[in-house]
């Protein structure tokens, strides 16, 4: 009698010990859940939606350049004269802007989040009608089509298409790309594989 007291008393603490561990794993990834989407914020998501559906693009591509871009920041300014969340500059959106979707914007509009998701957006965009790589494309959307073109035109003559991928040959832009890259995994393993899918 006694040892089946004992047998019982033992399972319900092994019960709870159990129980108590679950509870503290679902509560640490909580709370680890929590920090990341601290770190990897969807600001501006309505803007960044209606921009993705407007041009048939991963949200989540968006949200990864404009974390690595700008870190979110609409007002950025980098050493290169490049503006605002997406990072474009005076040039690139005067000829989107004038050559590519006639508007004829003013160039202060790229501080205005919309203005500079929506162009970003349709840039990208742009951009996959020229590489079909898409290291291409975004070490284009980095560093421009001028230097991407010959990097693209050198791998054209000198690759085996059935086995070599592009490879960009600047190690500087390769590991931006690839940070890029692993930043859009994130954003899709805490967002939408949770279900939390932007809109």
């Amino acid at each position: 009698m006694r040892s089946a007291k004992r047998t019982a008393f033992s399972s319900g603490i092994v019960i709870l010990l159990l129980s108590i561990s679950v509870l503290l794993g679902y509560m640490t990834d909580l709370l680890w859940t929590h920090w990341e989407k601290q770190y990897y914020p969807v600001d501006f998501s309505q803007e960044i939606f209606s921009s993705a559906e407007t041009y048939d693009l991963d949200p989540y591509i968006i949200c990864a350049l404009i974390k690595e871009l700008s870190d979110f920041q609409s007002n950025h300014v980098s050493e290169e004269k490049r503006i605002g969340l997406m990072q474009l500059s005076e040039e690139t959106f005067r000829i989107l802007t004038e050559e590519h979707l006639g508007e004829n914007l003013n160039s202060g509009l790229l501080y205005e989040p919309a203005t500079n998701i929506r162009y970003g957006a349709y840039y990208l965009l742009y951009l996959t009608t020229c590489y079909e790589s898409q290291e291409a494309i975004f070490a284009a959307y980095l560093c421009g089509r001028e230097k991407v073109d010959g990097w693209y035109r050198d791998w054209q003559l000198n690759a085996d298409f059935e086995s070599a991928e592009f490879v960009i040959p600047d190690q500087e832009t390769r590991e931006k790309v690839t940070k890029i890259q692993r930043t859009i995994d994130k954003y899709k393993k805490l967002y939408d594989e949770k279900g939390e899918v932007l809109s």
